[in-house]
C-alpha cells in the first residue's frame, strides 16, 4: 500500500525500495522504518513509500511474481538522463534502445509492472521517473494490443521521450508546489511543441517518425480536446494514444509535491469512462487488461462496512479480486460472491491508523 509522506510511521515495513533523485538506493524492500528514516526521506523530497500491509496485520498475501526488477527501470532512469543531459549522441541513443529492447523481452516473458518509479523517487526527478513509468506502461499496453516488436520498440522510444520538452521548462514552474498561473500552465502545455523540435533538430541519431509523433501528440484526444493542435479521431495514432493513456494514469497515480495521489482503483474508473471521448474503445480495453486496479495488499471497505484486505488478483475480473475480512478472517472470492461489493479504499488516515494498531 502506498501512503504519503504525512502518514508514514515508525515500525512500518517498505514494501518497495526507495531511491535518491540519482537513483541511488536509500532504503531496502523489507526496511522497518525509523523516525529518523521518515524524517531523511521528508529532507531529500520523497513524497510517498509503499508499505507492507501483511506484516502489521499478519496476513499471508499471494507473491507477486514475473515482476519488472526496480534494478532494471533504474539503469533506465539513469541512461536517459544521460541520454539528454549529453546532447544526446549516437552512442548514448544506442544505449537506450538496447534497453527498451530488454524490457520488450521481459514483457514478451509474462513481465509485469507494479507500481512505478516516480512513486518512490525524489520528486525532483520526477520527470524522468515518470517518462520510465509510461515508457514501461505503454509497451505493455501495446503488447496487449498485438503490436510487432519493432513497433513496441518505436512506442518505447516515443514514451520513454515523451516529456522530453519539459527539460526546457524552468524548474521552479514544473515543481511548483501551488496552483499553476495561465502563463504558467501555457509555458507547460508548450512542452510538446519544444520536445518535437528537439527530436528533429538536435540529436545525432533520428528517431522514428513514429516516436516523435509521439513526442508531440501525447496530449491530444480522441474528441478533438487535446493539445497542441486539437488533433481528434483517425488523426492520431494508436501509439500516440497508448503514451497519453499511459501519460494520463502514471500522472494520477503519483502524489506530487501541489496534489496527493488518487488511489489506482480511481483512476482505473476514470480512465474507463473516457473511452470514446480521450481514447479510442480499442486503447482503453488494452489498458483495462494490464492494469491491476486492486494490487495484492489493497486495503478496501466494503458494502458492509467491514475491512478487508486484497489476497488474490482476478485478471479476467479485475475489479472483483478475491478478500480477506479483517475482523473475521473469512475468505471471499467477490468473483463467486456477487452480493459482496467493494465499496472503497480505506483513506490514507485509516490505513495510517491500523498498520500502526492493527488491534
Amino acid at each position: 500500500m502506498k501512503l504519503s509522506i504525512s502518514h508514514l510511521k515508525p515500525g512500518m515495513v517498505l514494501d518497495s525500495s526507495i531511491y535518491s533523485s540519482q537513483g541511488k538506493l536509500l532504503l531496502s524492500w523489507g526496511h522497518t522504518l525509523t523516525a529518523k528514516n521518515i524524517m531523511a526521506l521528508k529532507e531529500i523530497g520523497i513524497l510517498a513509500a509503499n508499505i507492507r500491509s501483511d506484516v502489521a496485520l499478519n496476513l499471508d498475501l499471494e507473491k507477486t511474481e514475473n515482476v519488472l526488477d526496480e534494478e532494471i527501470k533504474i539503469e533506465v532512469l539513469n541512461s536517459v538522463r544521460n541520454f539528454v543531459e549529453q546532447n544526446m549522441t549516437k552512442k548514448s541513443y544506442q544505449t537506450l534502445i538496447e534497453l527498451i529492447q530488454n524490457i520488450i523481452a521481459e514483457i514478451l516473458s509474462g513481465k509485469s509492472s507494479i507500481g512505478g518509479l516516480s512513486e518512490i523517487l525524489a520528486y525532483d526527478s520526477y520527470t524522468y521517473a515518470h517518462s520510465v513509468d509510461v515508457c514501461i506502461l505503454s509497451i505493455i499496453i501495446g503488447h496487449e494490443m498485438g503490436l510487432s516488436k519493432s513497433a513496441l520498440v518505436k512506442l518505447g522510444m516515443g514514451s520513454l521521450l515523451h516529456d522530453l520538452g519539459k527539460t526546457r521548462i524552468p524548474i521552479e514552474i514544473l515543481n511548483k508546489p501551488g496552483s499553476l498561473t495561465k502563463e504558467e500552465f501555457i509555458k507547460i502545455k508548450k512542452h510538446t511543441v519544444l520536445g518535437h523540435k528537439m527530436a528533429n533538430y538536435e540529436f545525432e541519431e533520428r528517431l522514428s517518425k513514429e516516436s516523435i509523433s509521439i513526442i508531440l501528440n501525447h496530449h491530444e484526444r480522441y474528441d478533438g480536446s487535446g493539445y497542441p493542435r486539437g488533433l481528434k479521431g483517425v488523426e492520431l495514432s494508436v501509439l500516440d494514444m497508448i503514451c497519453g493513456i499511459a501519460d494520463m494514469y502514471s500522472a494520477m497515480i503519483t502524489d506530487r509535491s501541489y496534489r496527493k495521489a488518487l488511489f489506482y482503483s480511481e483512476v482505473y474508473e476514470m480512465l474507463l469512462g473516457s473511452a470514446g471521448n480521450y481514447f479510442s474503445f480499442n486503447v482503453v480495453q488494452a489498458f483495462a487488461q494490464s492494469i491491476q486496479p486492486y494490487p495484492v495488499g489493497t486495503l478496501v471497505r466494503m458494502n458492509n462496512g467491514h475491512q478487508a484486505c486484497v489476497i488474490k488478483t482476478n485478471p479476467s475480473l479485475p475489479t472483483r479480486p478475491v478478500v480477506k475480512i479483517l475482523p473475521t478472517k473469512e475468505i471471499i472470492d467477490l468473483s463467486e460472491n456477487l452480493s459482496s461489493v467493494i465499496e472503497s479504499q480505506l483513506s490514507q488516515e485509516e490505513i495510517s491508523e491500523l498498520i500502526s494498531n492493527p488491534s
